[in-house]
């Protein structure tokens, strides 16, 4: 198989699996579909994406991803892990900066999931509950940070982030105040690019 084929199909498989895992699809039926898939196909892109895609079995479109991702919670996704890598990865590679130290990235509500009285003043109980688990209210944090930030202010938490080995992190410290305008703005944002990343099977 050349190269380029190679290349997209494995860009088909992989949009297919993390745009499933990202809305909770669960992978029964995969099994059954992937032990066959070479036999069937020996690595065509068209047929592979033919193959993958069944009448039970289907990949969320773009739209699907949109609704969900704008208004379910994301993280407790095992895949989120894999996301705000791959976006640390595309910053840094956009920007040309240099790699980070190497550190192990926990997931860090900036919005904490404890709504202190000094949270209340910017949001609602249930604003709250809708915008705390959204992708635009997560970063990574070294575990270390993680643990001592907690439920901090913006204020303290807007200073700690600007001295974060991650771009991602060190991004939103640029932003003087974390409301649900700002949260839904980079879940829209990160939504975007999700789908450009892994896009529709029948585009790539």
């Amino acid at each position: 198989m050349s190269e380029a084929y190679a290349l997209r199909s494995l860009r088909i498989v992989e949009s297919f699996l993390v745009r499933r895992a990202l809305v909770g699809r669960e992978p029964t039926g995969l099994h059954a579909v992937f032990k066959t898939l070479w036999d069937k196909t020996k690595g065509a892109p068209t047929d592979v994406r033919k193959s993958i895609v069944t009448r039970t079995i289907l990949s969320p479109s773009n739209d699907e991803l949109t609704a969900f991702l704008t208004k379910e919670r994301s993280d407790s996704r095992v895949v989120l892990d894999y996301i705000m890598e791959e976006y640390e990865r595309s910053i840094i590679k956009a920007n040309k900066y240099d790699p980070p130290p190497q550190t192990v990235a926990t997931v860090e509500h900036v919005l904490p999931q404890n709504l202190t009285s000094e949270w209340s003043k910017l949001f609602s109980v249930d604003q709250h509950e809708k915008f705390v688990g959204l992708l635009g209210n997560l970063v990574p944090l070294s575990e270390m940070q993680n643990k001592s930030v907690q439920d901090q202010s913006w204020a303290l938490k807007r200073k700690r982030f600007a001295g974060s080995n991650f771009k991602t992190t060190q991004e939103i410290a640029k932003l003087g105040s974390w409301s649900p305008t700002e949260i839904t703005k980079r879940t829209k944002k990160l939504v975007t690019w999700i789908i450009e990343t892994w896009p529709e099977l029948g585009t790539i």
